[in-house]
């Protein structure tokens, strides 16, 4: 099941005053996958290149707490390039999508809501594999939408 076509943005409650802001990310709450696991990157060089995999069944939300970075997703031919600098702000990053992290700012976080735990037999490191394995599935019948015709907010 897709909840948005990918690299759609979803935007959080944000709730601010005089002395500062609070977001306020519950995925269930927004029609979205239970959180098993929560990650995120940080102490990066504008230099670094992160994700560099796609994963055969996880969901993600992917959020800029702190700083911005690019994100760039390809999914069925597809190629978005994302520029997150809003913590306001999620990437929703279905199964069968490739993700390339970079352009890291200063003091940047990259936060990561995953709809499982860990499983590295879900991880499809190499470009060639993902394009062969997403275009079998699509072939196979499996009810995977592309999305093509959204673009993100």
């Amino acid at each position: 099941m897709e909840y948005f076509p990918f690299g759609h943005q979803i935007d959080l409650q944000n709730v601010s005053d005089p002395s500062g802001s609070i977001t306020i990310c519950e995925p269930p709450l927004i029609g979205l996958f239970e959180v098993r696991r929560v990650y995120f990157l940080h102490n990066l060089s504008n230099e670094a290149r992160r994700g560099g995999h796609a994963h055969r069944q996880l969901h993600q939300l992917i959020i800029a707490a702190s700083g911005s970075f690019t994100l760039d997703l390809t999914r069925f031919g597809v190629n978005k390039s994302i520029l997150l600098n809003d913590p306001s702000k999620a990437c929703y990053v279905p199964p069968w999508t490739w993700r390339d992290i970079s352009e890291f700012s200063g003091n940047s976080v990259c936060l990561v809501l995953a709809s499982e735990t860990y499983f590295e037999s879900d991880y499809i490191r190499n470009f060639d594999q993902f394009t062969s394995e997403s275009e079998l599935s699509v072939n196979a019948g499996e009810n995977i939408s592309t999305s093509a015709s959204h673009s993100a907010n």
